[in-house]
C-alpha cells in the first residue's frame, strides 16, 4: 500500500490509479473536506483511512458515510485487526 504524503499532481495522479492509498481519516490539523478533496485529486483505485483511532462509533460511522459519497475511489474501512 502506498502512504499519501506528497501533493498531488498529474503525474502522482496516475500512479496512484494502480494500487491502493492510505490516508488520514482524522486530524488535529485536519478537515474532512480537505481530505476528501486530496482522495478525489489522487484517484487511487482503493482507498483506506488511517488515523482514526481516537473517532467514536458515531463520528466513525458519519465520515465513512461522507467517503463513501463523495469519493470514487473504492473506499473501505478497516477495523482494528481486519485485512484488506
Amino acid at each position: 500500500m502506498t502512504v499519501c504524503t506528497t501533493p498531488a499532481t498529474p503525474s502522482t495522479s496516475r500512479r496512484s490509479r494502480s494500487r491502493p492509498s492510505l490516508f488520514p481519516a482524522q486530524a488535529s490539523w485536519l478537515r474532512t473536506d480537505e481530505a476528501i478533496d486530496f482522495v478525489r485529486a489522487i484517484k487511487p483505485q482503493r482507498t483506506f483511512p488511517i488515523h482514526d483511532a481516537q473517532i467514536n462509533e458515531r463520528a466513525l460511522a458519519s465520515l465513512n458515510s461522507w467517503f463513501l459519497q463523495e469519493t470514487d475511489s473504492g473506499y473501505r474501512y478497516l477495523a482494528p485487526g481486519e485485512r484488506a
